[in-house]
């Protein structure tokens, strides 16, 4: 059923499979990005997976653990599968504690402690917020 067809040093993809792919390597999610960049370094014949894991700076497990789904379950082996247990529970904010939160978050020179959480909760609030994502909208330095 898959198309993939493992040659000397790489692996022949469709243009469907290099499609999807480049749209993976290019989404929003990292994980997904650096699983189809590995898969796409393997469509080169000469690839080598000490120097793809040198290139996109991950470990040789990674790069190996990556070709190896790919060639068993295609492009659809490189999204992560749902995970068991409950799921995060969501951050719900009233109108009121959303409006006290942003008033203590504009007196960051009088009690900065108390801004910076402020700023933290009101950062987890936002929808598909990640913890991230808050770090850096909260400390801007931070990457």
């Amino acid at each position: 059923m898959l198309s993939v067809v493992s040659t000397v040093g790489g692996i022949e993809l469709t243009g469907e499979e290099c499609d999807r792919l480049v749209a993976l390597s290019r989404g929003e999610s990292s994980r997904r990005a650096v699983r189809a960049r590995i898969v796409l370094a393997f469509a080169e014949p000469t690839a080598v997976p000490a120097q793809v894991a040198a290139d996109l700076g991950v470990a040789v497990a990674t790069v190996t653990k990556w070709r190896k789904r790919f060639e068993v379950d295609g492009v659809d082996g490189l999204i992560d599968a749902e995970r068991p247990g409950r799921p995060k529970a969501d951050l719900v904010l009233s109108a009121e504690e959303r409006d006290q939160l942003q008033r203590w978050a504009r007196r960051a020179k009088s009690a900065q402690a108390l801004a910076l959480r402020a700023r933290m909760v009101l950062a987890c609030a936002a929808p598909g917020a990640t913890n991230k994502q808050v770090a850096v909208d909260v400390w801007p330095g931070i990457s």
